[in-house]
């Protein structure tokens, strides 16, 4: 996803996460990668943060909860060996363009 300084960043945090985690993030078509502008790239990683620490992760079949459990073991490593490489956040990156 890509989104520039006109993004409402209510709406981009809330597709974000929706796209990100719903069905944990098990769909083909699951947000990988969110790239905004530097100007709203701290108050959007803040609204991240914030977003997802009200996720509920739990039962599907319980409607408070958020996101269900991963498909099989091997899934749930896959996102284990991801957290180990990729355990902080990173806020600034430059793109050279030839």
């Amino acid at each position: 996803m890509i989104a520039d300084s006109s993004a409402l960043l209510e709406q981009l945090v809330q597709d974000a996460v929706y796209s990100a985690f719903n069905s944990a993030g098990q769909r083909c078509s699951a947000l990988r990668v969110l790239f905004v502008q530097q100007e709203i790239a701290d108050k959007t990683i803040d609204m991240l943060m914030g977003a997802m620490q009200e996720l509920s992760v739990g039962n599907p079949g319980v409607y408070k909860n958020d996101i269900g459990p991963v498909i099989d073991p091997a899934a749930l490593a896959s996102l284990i060996t991801h957290l180990e490489n990729n355990c902080s956040i990173r806020r600034n990156y430059s793109i050279s363009y030839p």
